[in-house]
């Protein structure tokens, strides 16, 4: 989904992370760090080649809302994906936990690199992953007509009517 000059803007980075590696990254440390929480989209607006998905969380008891804007080409892939936090006090736990869950990812595979490096033995290493775990059909509609749709059979794979309408 991403294209190789993804870029990605973080809510709490200075600087915009360019390429596909980085951006990966930043989103894995974001899934591992929503993965563990009642995380929710809430509101959807899209543009011809562009997203924005507001989202909602409470981790560790503090209530985090945002906005995930994401652009994409004509071929579908994303070339910019920007994310924006609030409040002031759900970004700066927000950047403790996905700066330490970035920190473990890349210490690994640095000890990784380290160890082909002094032995000369190049193994195909268990590269960290970072998994999001979600409830079926998470990213639609709860609902739909009167029949519960998140969480049940009608949200894997069942297209709905009228979904831009309704």
């Amino acid at each position: 989904l991403l294209g190789d000059d993804v870029v990605f803007e973080s809510p709490v980075g200075h600087t915009p992370q360019r390429g596909k590696a980085i951006t990966l990254k930043y989103l894995q440390s974001a899934a591992q760090v929503f993965g563990k929480s009642s995380f929710a989209y809430a509101g959807e607006w899209f543009g011809e080649n562009s997203a924005i998905l507001e989202f909602t969380d409470t981790i560790d008891g503090i209530s985090v809302n945002g906005i995930d804007m994401i652009w994409w080409n004509d071929a579908g892939k994303i070339t910019r994906f920007k994310v924006m936090v609030r409040p002031l006090k759900a970004v700066n736990m927000l950047h403790q936990k996905m700066g330490a869950a970035l920190d473990e990812a890349i210490g690994q595979i640095r000890a990784f690199q380290q160890s082909a490096r002094s032995t000369g033995r190049a193994e195909r290493p268990r590269w960290p992953m970072i998994v999001l775990r979600t409830p079926k059909g998470w990213s639609g509609p709860k609902e739909v007509k009167g029949h519960k749709a998140e969480g049940s059979w009608r949200s894997h794979q069942v297209p709905f009517s009228d979904v831009r309408e309704n």
